[in-house]
């Protein structure tokens, strides 16, 4: 919908500079919130800082494995600033990998990890959906709703707009409950709840993704699943709390 913003004689790609900001918004509230609570923020921040290089490098290496002869005519593309050029699962899975080998190594508890991140993971989930209202990406189903939208040449339902309010509230809601005494994990597992309903209520109003039988979207199906194992967690950890 705006996606160069126009800085003087610089033109930035405003999806890209939306989530560079709330990155380092939720990395000061992630510190911030440490600090209050008498901890050393250091070893969590400088795992998320070398995590970001582990997602690009392992996502571009593994996207130009896949396509290793298209590169050998052209392999300084390989450095290229395409976005499009990169594999985010092999990417998220060398995060992942790398997360863990980090916890072990610096003894680090893993529910309370994700609970000290919670705010990060937040202001990123939150990025995203306004990355989308910038882009134009993960774009409703045609609508005639008085309150559709223009875009891509048709009137729109706006999902971008409702999943950016929901994600809002949810961020609101985190930081609320940010600093309660609540069960090891219990703040990770509400964000990853309430995340999850959020985008099973938007996939039902994308035109994109795929379509299983009966009309009920494979995203809308793994965010489902997402959903109940978390809340079953979270239920569970309430439930050993309190005896």
């Amino acid at each position: 919908m705006f996606p160069v913003t126009r800085l003087g004689p610089l033109s930035l790609p405003t999806p890209e500079l939306i989530v560079i900001v709330f990155f380092y918004l939720g990395m000061y509230l992630f510190e911030r919130l440490q600090k209050v609570q008498g901890k050393n923020p250091d070893k969590i921040s400088n795992l998320i800082l070398v995590s970001v290089f582990v997602f690009i490098i392992l996502g571009r290496l593994a996207f130009v494995l896949e396509n290793f002869n298209a590169f050998l005519s052209s392999p300084l593309d390989i450095f290229s600033l395409n976005r499009d050029l990169f594999d985010p699962w092999l990417g998220a899975a060398g995060v992942a990998i790398y997360f863990a080998m980090t916890l072990q190594k610096h003894k680090l508890e893993l529910w309370s990890t994700l609970d000290s991140l919670t705010i990060f993971f937040a202001s990123l989930a939150l990025a995203g959906s306004l990355a989308n209202i910038a882009s134009g990406s993960a774009f409703g189903m045609p609508s005639e709703l008085p309150f559709a939208i223009e875009l891509w040449g048709e009137k729109r339902v706006p999902v971008q707009f409702l999943d950016a309010a929901w994600n809002l509230a949810v961020f609101f809601g985190i930081a609320f409950i940010a600093k309660r005494n609540l069960p090891s994990g219990a703040k990770f597992l509400t964000l990853v709840s309430l995340f999850s309903i959020g985008q099973i209520l938007a996939q039902g109003f994308r035109a994109e993704g795929w379509i299983l039988a009966g009309g009920f979207r494979a995203d809308q199906f793994v965010f489902w699943i997402i959903t109940a194992i978390s809340g079953w967690l979270l239920i569970r950890k309430f439930e050993r709390k309190n005896g």
